[in-house]
């Protein structure tokens, strides 16, 4: 399975993985081969990406919560937010089922990786961002040790820390561009809006609304809408905000392709103490795989290797098949090599990169 940008050269090759809009519709099943129509209908959704069988069987790769529960959430998460967003008064009991599912398979499996990119229309990104944004909270909290009441807050928090932008312009939220000042003012916003929106419920839990007001926050004190930083951001939002920031800069955008998860993790740490809080950002990375499963590496003994595993413990340091001759000739029988076990193997890039 490879993940192939959507273009003329997918045509004719096989769906890997089911893809849906954000209604639950199916747009292109597993197994079916790319064809025109498919490939204009795609193109129109906002579809970047996709993943293509490439016939390689021995790295099968599950995604950390079933697609039942992920096409669920993200078909709840629309119906919840847009009725909130028009003013209903209706109850949150649906969701609220949705992300016990979430937390179940979640703790269910807890070394569980993120592997795969999940693969959204940029028509709904906010609806599937949310969702993809909750996933990677609690997995992190799971990994700090939150209890399920605790972890129940922060992660209706996630799912709705983006709500206020069902108030923003499409305009602006969708603009291909550099936002002006101006648009800029109005999306930041959105925080302020979602955090409003939440606290008048009376079924909602405030901590939790806190993480729409928060996410923006930045340890230093330079983040919006109130600037302010350190302790005085909540937990949760400190959480969410790594969340956040992650998944929206590994996923395809209408102004920019995505960035591998390596390239993602840099941009964390890099963010250390500035922007994010260095007690959290450990148990946020323990949940990627930064090599995730199926991608092709270049060694630095001159080989090429397609990873086969990833070791939670060291994430930097998958096993692998080797697959091509240090000279490049392909390689039938590759041997197995554990990284972690082998420190004079390293990575030193990634094939076509």
């Amino acid at each position: 399975m490879k993940l192939m940008s959507v273009n003329e050269s997918i045509l004719g090759l096989k769906a890997a993985r089911n893809i849906y809009s954000s209604d639950g519709t199916l747009l292109l099943a597993a197994g079916f081969e790319v064809k025109e129509a498919y490939l204009k209908r795609l193109n129109e959704m906002g579809i970047y990406s996709v993943y293509i069988d490439d016939g390689v069987r021995e790295v099968e790769v599950e995604d950390v919560v079933s697609e039942r529960t992920r096409l669920e959430a993200l078909k709840m998460t629309r119906e919840t937010m847009t009725r909130m967003g028009a003013g209903a008064k209706s109850g949150i009991d649906e969701i609220s089922k949705v992300m016990d599912d979430l937390m179940d398979e979640l703790m269910a499996n807890p070394a569980m990786m993120l592997n795969l990119v999940d693969i959204r229309s940029m028509n709904d990104y906010t609806f599937g961002h949310c969702v993809g944004v909750a996933v990677l909270a609690l997995m992190t909290a799971i990994n700090l040790g939150y209890n399920q009441f605790d972890l129940k807050k922060l992660g209706m928090g996630a799912l709705f820390h983006d709500i206020g932008k069902i108030k923003i312009p499409d305009k602006i939220l969708y603009k291909p561009g550099a936002l002006s000042p101006l648009e800029w003012e109005e999306m930041k916003r959105h925080a302020s809006i979602g955090f409003e929106l939440l606290r008048e419920r009376g079924d909602f839990n405030i901590v939790s609304a806190h993480v729409a007001f928060q996410h923006h926050e930045k340890l230093d004190g330079t983040g919006y809408p109130r600037a302010i930083r350190g302790q005085e951001i909540h937990e949760y939002a400190r959480v969410v905000a790594l969340a956040d920031v992650y998944d929206a800069v590994t996923t395809d955008r209408p102004y920019r392709p995505r960035k591998l998860p390596h390239q993602a993790v840099l941009i964390i740490r890099d963010g250390i103490r500035t922007q994010f809080d260095p007690d959290i950002v450990p148990a946020f990375i323990s949940n990627i795989a930064i090599y995730p499963v199926g991608t092709i590496l270049v060694l630095n003994t001159g080989e090429k290797a397609r990873v086969i595993e990833v070791n939670k413990r060291y994430p930097a340091s998958p096993v692998v098949r080797v697959i091509t001759a240090p000279g490049g000739a392909p390689v039938e029988e590759g041997r197995m090599v554990d990284l972690a076990k082998q420190p004079a193997t390293r990575v030193v890039g990634l094939d076509g990169q």
